[in-house]
């Protein structure tokens, strides 16, 4: 993967608003291209950046992630795959449920009322 693809997750994570907002954007027209193997990264490394404790991060992932679901970049049921697992440390499960509530949040404006019956086996 290139370097400037690469370089927008960083701009993900910005403290600065403007910053985030046009990494999103760019990201999706990035996306939309449906290169298999930048896609699958994407999916998976805008899920995990749900989990970061940089100020910023969870904001931008979370904004880019919903944004490549609504436009159809990203599919809804590879989202859901690829948020978190449970472990066993309190502090890191409380990040990875809100994580997973977030990655939720992102898939539910397009599946509606379905994202409960996606999102189930990964909650219980």
């Amino acid at each position: 993967m290139d370097t400037p693809f690469l370089d927008l997750f960083w701009s993900l994570a910005s403290e600065d608003a403007s910053t985030r907002c046009e990494a999103c954007v760019a990201l999706t027209q990035q996306l939309l291209k449906k290169e298999p193997r930048q896609v699958e990264y994407a999916v998976r490394r805008l899920c995990r950046g749900l989990e970061s404790t940089r100020k910023g991060a969870k904001e931008g992932f979370f904004a880019a992630l919903a944004l490549a679901v609504e436009t159809g970049a990203v599919q809804s049921q590879d989202v859901l795959k690829e948020l978190p697992d449970k472990t066993g440390d309190i502090a890191e499960q409380r990040a990875i449920d809100l994580a997973v509530l977030l990655g939720c949040l992102a898939v539910a404006k397009r599946e509606g009322a379905r994202v409960v019956e996606l999102a189930l086996p990964i909650l219980e």
